[in-house]
């Protein structure tokens, strides 16, 4: 099995341990009930659902700390208006109190007013539309997918304000996401990572993406099998 249990230990185990049993049920109930409610949301709610980012109430030590702070701080990675363009790290300062829909505009303000900074010409920069755009933590494939959320409420902006630091987001286009996990979902589709074999048991399968990545990089000295397994 997936877990690496063999499927009849876990059959045994029912049997025989009814807490197995009641808990394999509920599992298998919550995937039923995963499933049904991604089928019915589609390509979109598949990605909300494996890339949202986690959220949680504010411990009352948050609260205190944030009494401390008259503003809150973010930067973000943006594109500049050079030719080509390149990444730049900005500095946004907003109300404590910021939803992710008024940092996402100011940081998109931003990068505006950085491109016609570069471009140094006289022209009219529209800021783009906010609604466009997710915004995404950094070094992670997690999104903040609720506009309307205050940007406090997400766990990961409460750990960098405990921690002393400044979260790092960046703007992302709804359309390259959805381009993006699209193309995976096919691949995946094509040459699953997993199969049963005669034993209802899970296995890698010989055509999965990730064997056919790790036989390229056995034939390739050069390849580095870690950074294959990281990109996929």
């Amino acid at each position: 099995s997936c877990t690496g249990i063999p499927y009849t230990d876990i059959v045994r185990a029912c049997r025989t341990n009814p807490e197995v049993k009641w808990a394999r049920l509920r599992l298998l109930r919550i995937a039923n009930m995963h499933t049904k409610i991604l089928d019915q949301t589609g390509s979109d709610g598949l990605i909300r659902y494996l890339t949202s980012a986690s959220k949680r109430e504010l411990s009352q030590s948050l609260k205190i700390l944030l009494q401390k702070h008259t503003h809150l701080t973010i930067t973000a990675w943006v594109l500049d208006g050079k030719d080509p363009p390149e990444k730049c790290c900005v500095v946004v300062k907003l109300n404590k109190k910021a939803t992710v829909f008024e940092a996402l505009n100011e940081i998109l303000h931003s990068q505006a007013e950085l491109a016609k900074q570069d471009c140094q010409a006289n022209m009219n920069y529209g800021l783009p539309k906010a609604s466009n755009y997710l915004l995404k933590v950094c070094c992670s494939q997690a999104y903040l997918f609720d506009s309307d959320e205050l940007l406090i409420r997400y766990e990961y902006i409460q750990q960098c304000i405990e921690q002393y630091q400044h979260p790092c987001l960046s703007p992302i286009l709804k359309n390259d996401i959805k381009q993006s996990f699209n193309y995976s979902l096919k691949e995946y589709s094509i040459y699953p990572a997993c199969k049963l074999n005669h034993n209802n048991n899970w296995i890698f399968s010989s055509k999965s993406t990730i064997n056919r990545c790790a036989n390229n990089a056995e034939n390739n000295n050069l390849a580095d099998l870690y950074q294959i397994l990281r990109k996929f």
